[in-house]
């Protein structure tokens, strides 16, 4: 039998106004050997300077969506992404679902940035512009520029 089993995995997006990372994936391991849950999150900077960490808040849920014992983790990384490598010990063992939030930023440069209350969610998906497009051959030709990575300008 493995160690480790992977619970649940999330590839969705979210991200809060004005923030300078989002969080772009996220998973719950439990430990087979000592019914443990552990948590990670991948986050991805969207700015310059170089972020160097973020503390992430993860509410945690139970397998009918009851609301569990969350909690804060400060997660050091460089790059453009990082966190997926650092196990989050999760409170409950229950945990069956994750939603993390980025509280705040820290830069190499020293700074600081700090949520200001902002709603978390889904990172929009952009609106196609073939379909403002009138024409049936135009939205053809704007079909045939985007998918041949040709540019029109």
């Amino acid at each position: 039998m493995e160690r480790y089993t992977e619970i649940s995995r999330s590839d969705e997006r979210l991200w809060g106004d004005r923030c300078p990372v989002l969080a772009e994936r996220w998973c719950i391991w439990r430990d087979n050997e000592t019914g443990a849950a552990a948590g990670q999150v991948q986050i991805l900077s969207l700015v310059l300077p170089r972020v160097v960490g973020a503390t992430v808040r993860l509410d945690c849920f139970g397998s009918n969506g009851e609301a569990l014992e969350g909690r804060e983790y400060r997660i050091e990384g460089t790059g453009l992404r990082f966190g997926m490598e650092t196990a989050l010990p999760l409170p409950d063992p229950a945990t069956q679902r994750l939603v993390p939030t980025v509280t705040s930023v820290s830069f190499s440069d020293g700074s600081i940035w700090y949520a200001a209350g902002a709603p978390w969610g889904p990172v929009p998906q952009p609106e196609q512009l073939g379909a403002y497009l009138p024409e049936p051959e135009l939205q053809k030709e704007y079909r045939d520029l985007v998918t041949s990575g040709q540019r029109a300008y």
